[in-house]
């Protein structure tokens, strides 16, 4: 491969956006939010598993997600309010 005065630029503005903040956080909540939810999507994909425990197992990873985003897990005040 060729390193041109385009390459390089590209290469350098890429850098820039992966170094920033927000980036960093985006990609460590996305890696945590897949990471939970691999076990489910591995479960879904055997050919063995009937509806009914598949729409179950949907459900419940849906309710924890739901009160994990309302939740301090992420080490924050909760967005909710209580009462």
């Amino acid at each position: 491969m060729q390193w041109n005065r385009k390459t390089i630029a590209d290469a350098c503005g890429l850098l820039s956006a992966v170094e920033k903040g927000s980036f960093l956080v985006a990609l460590v909540i996305g890696c945590s939010v897949l990471n939970y939810i691999k076990g489910l999507t591995v479960m879904l994909q055997e050919s063995s598993i009937d509806i009914t425990r598949a729409m179950g197992l949907v459900e419940d990873t849906r309710k924890s997600q739901s009160s994990r985003r309302t939740s301090s897990w992420w080490g924050l005040e909760s967005s909710t309010e209580d009462g």
